[in-house]
């Protein structure tokens, strides 16, 4: 089993508290609130030292951060 990050669940939780893309960035210290939106929008991973940073400042209980997604088989299933 594999772990991915609640994407949608910062994204969401950012905007109900009506933090701004620019204020998240600052808090992770990036140069801007596109580099931030980038990994909001999973074009770019958020780095491990980043995520501590995101759960304290949107209030997000770490284990709510990552959801468990099943890797799916390089076999196709034989049909019957």
């Amino acid at each position: 089993m594999s772990y991915q990050i609640n994407l949608e669940l910062i994204q969401n939780t950012r905007e109900s508290k009506g933090v701004s893309l620019t204020h998240m960035a600052k808090v992770l210290g990036l140069p801007s609130a596109e580099k931030y939106s980038r990994r909001e929008k999973g074009e770019y991973r958020f780095r491990a030292t980043e995520i501590p940073a995101v759960s304290r400042e949107l209030g997000i209980p770490y284990e709510k951060i990552f959801v468990s997604s099943l890797r799916k088989s390089k076999n196709k299933e034989v049909a019957k």
